[in-house]
């Protein structure tokens, strides 16, 4: 009596497929988050105040030196180096340095909102329309502040440990906003090849019995 295959056969170039799927699938599980920290900018000394240049390449923050020296430093987004430094007077400067609870960002599409906690503290970030975004931005240590750039793209989120977190808007927040991901179009193309190499197996095996 002939005993029935319990495992199907499948080719080689199948299980390459499926595990390019598997892969993919993955990516896109971890890559799903609205906002994507981009950089991690270390600052010395401890900044009080941060804002993104107009052009989106760069941060400008404000720090006290000492209880009577302020000044300002110029960070570059790319490789989060230090370009230029100068003093800051703060009697007649245009800086606003206490702490930022709640911000908008300039197209009025998006909301943070620093949340303090028991354990720490995060940073939500909610639609224009008051809805959330599904985004949570957490870093170590406490914030001192939140802002978006000009563009609305970028959030920097300041920290006390002398940090200062970059995060970038990977898609937009409606649901319609995987279609901007390539991590979900990698998966669809593999999902398709991976079915049709499927069917062609089996069509190979009804052949071969």
């Amino acid at each position: 009596m002939r005993v029935p295959r319990i495992i199907p056969r499948f080719s080689l170039r199948t299980l390459v497929v499926f595990l390019l799927l598997v892969t993919s699938g993955v990516g896109l599980w971890w890559g799903w988050e609205l906002w994507q920290c981009v950089r991690e900018i270390r600052v010395v000394p401890s900044a009080s105040a941060a804002k993104f240049t107009s052009d989106d390449k760069r941060v400008e923050v404000l720090s006290m030196v000492t209880t009577t020296r302020w000044e300002t430093a110029l960070y570059e987004l790319n490789t989060g180096t230090r370009i230029s430094a100068g003093p800051y007077d703060p009697e007649g400067g245009s800086w606003k340095w206490r702490p930022i609870r709640e911000v908008h960002s300039p197209d009025r599409r998006g909301l943070a909102i620093v949340d303090e906690e028991l354990l720490g503290h995060h940073v939500s970030v909610f639609r224009g329309d008051g809805c959330r975004a599904g985004s949570t931005l957490k870093v170590d240590g406490s914030i001192d502040g939140a802002g978006f750039s000009a563009s609305g793209e970028l959030i920097y989120v300041l920290s006390n440990r002398d940090r200062v977190h970059i995060y970038r808007r990977r898609r937009p927040e409606w649901w319609w906003g995987v279609f901007y991901l390539w991590e979900f179009w990698l998966t669809a193309a593999f999902a398709a090849i991976f079915v049709w190499s499927v069917v062609r197996d089996r069509r190979a095996l009804a052949r071969t019995g």
